[in-house]
């Protein structure tokens, strides 16, 4: 990655795994990050790790007063924003028929209302976000769009055998072809 150093980053679901390792990268390039994450205790440890880590503030992306909260701390901690990279996400994997209602609502929360309420408040600091994944030149799946059709797969193979239909619209899947979708998600 080139031309970062001095830019203003913030990682949603930034304090560990995947969003941890954004987070290193952005680091090493000079950027000035700041993490929002709801595992605190995480959130501590990787500012332990990295000392040059602007900031990490606990909210919960589902929560959009907790939402907004963080991204007045933010600015405190950065003035602005040039990007951000809406990572926070959740994945509720059994069986369709044994997620419950509540279950479900987290995942949303998280994963689809999460995002927009994050993008509402970048797009108001004139941040690049983070849209489709690219690889290779190819549109990937939203992590949101993607657990919607991990779930609309489970439905259909959970309901097949009632003679019954899953259909399910997901807005923002471009150019995705059904010979195209991830292993892992056809696996359920």
């Amino acid at each position: 990655m080139k031309g970062l150093a001095g830019k203003r980053v913030v990682v949603t679901g930034g304090a560990s795994g995947i969003g941890a390792a954004i987070v290193e990268r952005f680091l090493e390039e000079g950027s000035r990050v700041a993490v929002i994450d709801v595992d605190a205790a995480a959130g501590r440890s990787l500012r332990e790790k990295h000392p040059g880590l602007a900031g990490v503030i606990a909210a919960d992306v589902s929560d959009p007063d907790a939402v907004e909260r963080a991204f007045r701390e933010l600015d405190g901690l950065l003035g602005g924003l040039d990007v951000a990279i809406n990572n926070a996400g959740i994945s509720i994997r059994h069986d369709f028929m044994s997620i419950t209602p509540a279950e479900w609502r987290k995942v949303m929360g998280i994963d689809l209302d999460g995002v927009v309420a994050a993008a509402e408040r970048e797009l108001g600091h004139g941040a690049l976000t983070a849209g489709p994944r690219r690889s290779g030149g190819r549109r990937r799946l939203a992590p949101a769009a993607r657990e919607a059709l991990a779930c609309a797969l489970r439905q259909a193979r959970a309901l097949g055998d009632r003679e019954l239909r899953a259909e399910h619209l997901l807005l923002g899947v471009l150019a995705q072809r059904a010979d195209r979708v991830p292993a892992d998600v056809l696996a359920g």
